[in-house]
């Protein structure tokens, strides 16, 4: 529902300025870091240990393929997750949870730009066939990283789900 600005300009709601405003704001943010930690765990759990089971020339080139596929799509859902986490934190003016959660959002992207990025482009430029002799030590850093991201990811969505669960609490209390 448009609402009127001073000088009769009529505006939509946005984060706290109406229940519908904040509920979006509050329901972007739980979607995106749960897309995000959803996403870091698949990887974390689920395809890193089915690479590690592949011969060495596939891993690599299974890696090489999940760099390229992927390295347009996480950063910008790394981004998302920052902004609507940002987005409901100021709509939730004070809670404790939507401020650790925008903290923990922000890790991630930066985990990801100065850790696995730069092992990314590194392995990016192995030839599948003969990998160099130290490998197997870039990828256990670049897993390291990962590991880090993905509990970060999670703390995010826990976070929000919290902050959440904090707001209906809120919301029962102001309607009874």
């Amino acid at each position: 529902m448009p609402v009127r600005a001073p000088g009769g300009l009529s505006r939509l709601p946005l984060m706290g300025d109406s229940r519908y405003g904040r509920c979006l704001t509050e329901d972007t943010a739980l979607m995106t870091s749960g897309i995000l930690a959803g996403a870091f765990v698949l990887g974390r759990y689920g395809l890193r240990p089915a690479t590690t089971q592949l011969p060495v020339q596939t891993h690599v080139a299974v890696r090489q393929a999940l760099i390229r596929s992927l390295h347009l799509l996480m950063p910008r859902l790394m981004v998302a997750t920052i902004g609507s986490s940002f987005m409901a934190a100021i709509a939730a003016r004070g809670s404790t949870a939507r401020r650790i959660g925008l903290a923990s959002a922000v890790l991630p992207l930066v985990l990801t730009r100065f850790g696995n990025v730069p092992l990314n482009d590194q392995m990016l430029t192995w030839t599948p066939a003969a990998p160099p002799s130290d490998w197997r030590s870039v990828v256990d850093r670049w897993d390291r990283f990962d590991t880090l991201r993905t509990l970060a990811a999670i703390a995010t969505f826990v976070c929000q789900v919290l902050a959440c669960h904090d707001t209906h609490s809120d919301r029962q209390v102001q309607h009874a």
